[in-house]
């Protein structure tokens, strides 16, 4: 790209404490508000011939490894982990969405040569996708998104390394200028095919990411017996129980953890069968007439045969 070209247009770069592109020895780090485009940048940057990982999520483009240690904030396996890939590889990288939230921005002295890239998007765009995919409540949502953009705004200018701001949506919008920018700022050699497959990485909607990094709830309301809601509800493919709040004619009556044993569930196939739950809601109900919900906690979601009123379910 010409220099009097990118002077003239908005292609959605700006780049913090220039440095010289070093063309090895470098760590590329990937990060972003969570929905903001890091996953296709990462998927970029894999298909530009940078390691990204050994154990990589093909969803998401994340290292698990690097992602439990920066989950656990374990600053000895983090630098254990830096080392190996040092030994082993002139350029790697790693993606982690909401870094500014594991890591101190002074922190990245861990690293050999980091080069920051940090991809930013449409605050209205991230909280309807985390009402898609999270089951969120979009007002929650948009002032959840706006309030992490403007924390991820302020860890990047802290970082003391070069950083690379991309708008995603300047980026669907003119992929070959994106690419060649990520290319660029992160000093890669890129052969023309290996760029081809780059800009092909530079997609909306890919169908493997909208399924893979869902999260799917399945649940159904039973009964009331007594004064108590019987179901089930999990987290599809996930064993860990999770939380449903009961709200009676819209008032929460209660909470519980779905993680009873139940045989039907078992051999019904619903992961380990340890998805059932009770909750007392007795000091709610008076006529039979109010109406029952329950949702997964802190989401949107409904179990099935949310809505009916408690002689219905009875």
């Amino acid at each position: 790209m010409e220099p009097e070209a990118e002077e003239r247009h908005n292609f959605g770069f700006v780049t913090l404490n220039p440095g010289q592109a070093q063309r090895d020895h470098k760590t590329i780090i990937v990060t972003g508000v969570s929905r903001s485009g890091t996953s296709m940048v990462a998927r970029a940057l894999r298909a530009g011939g940078v390691f990204m990982g050994h154990q990589l999520d093909d969803v998401v483009y994340e290292d698990t490894e690097v992602a439990d240690a920066l989950e656990r904030q374990d600053s000895e396996c983090l630098a254990r982990l830096a080392a190996e890939r040092n030994a082993g590889f002139p350029v790697w990288g790693f993606k982690r969405p909401n870094l500014d939230e594991a890591l101190p921005p002074e922190a990245a002295r861990l690293f050999r040569n980091p080069r920051f890239v940090v991809s930013y998007r449409d605050p209205v765009a991230i909280a309807r996708r985390n009402r898609i995919s999270e089951h969120h409540d979009e007002a929650q949502a948009l002032r959840a998104a706006a309030g992490a953009c403007c924390r991820m705004m302020e860890f990047s200018l802290a970082l003391p390394c070069p950083t690379l701001l991309v708008s995603y949506e300047k980026a669907l919008q003119s992929p070959e200028a994106a690419v060649d920018r990520l290319i660029s700022f992160c000093g890669l050699a890129v052969a023309p095919a290996a760029r081809q497959e780059m800009i092909a990485a530079v997609e909306p909607n890919r169908e493997a990411y909208s399924v893979g990094a869902s999260r799917r709830f399945e649940g159904y309301i039973d009964r009331v017996a007594d004064g108590v809601v019987h179901g089930w509800c999990w987290q599809r493919g996930v064993d860990q129980p999770v939380w449903v709040e009961v709200t009676i004619d819209a008032c929460l009556a209660g909470s519980a953890l779905a993680d009873l044993f139940r045989p039907d569930l078992a051999q019904a196939g619903i992961g380990d069968g340890c998805h059932g739950f009770t909750a007392d809601v007795s000091g709610f109900v008076r006529t039979g007439l109010e109406v029952v919900r329950v949702r997964v906690q802190g989401r949107v979601f409904e179990l099935k045969n949310s809505g009916r009123r408690v002689r219905e379910l009875a």
